[in-house]
């Protein structure tokens, strides 16, 4: 919450930023790692057509994609996100895909 506010010292900022994993924000660090699952579990099976129980390292991306999806028919996914799936290699918004 200081560091949002600026009210973390250079210093401090700096140090947190060097460790190994530290991450400003949760948000994105979970994207990251959703991603990297979608990533695996298609360069694995070939295609993005994953049920909903499917994981990759205990996350649940199958469940992940669904939602994905779900909110992208729905026009409401943010262009992060959209952006975001689109550069993974083997992605299909149609689950038929």
């Amino acid at each position: 919450m200081r560091y949002k506010k600026a009210e973390l010292d250079g210093m401090r900022t700096v140090r947190l930023s060097m460790v190994p994993g530290w991450t400003w924000s949760a948000r994105q660090a979970e994207l990251k790692s959703l991603l990297s699952a979608l990533r695996t579990v298609i360069r694995l099976e070939g295609h993005s057509r994953l049920p909903g129980y499917s994981k990759e390292n205990s996350l649940p991306v199958g469940r992940w994609v669904e939602y994905v999806r779900s909110r992208h028919r729905k026009g409401i996914l943010p262009n992060e996100i959209i952006e975001a799936v689109e550069a993974v290699k083997g992605w299909g918004w149609r689950r038929q895909q």
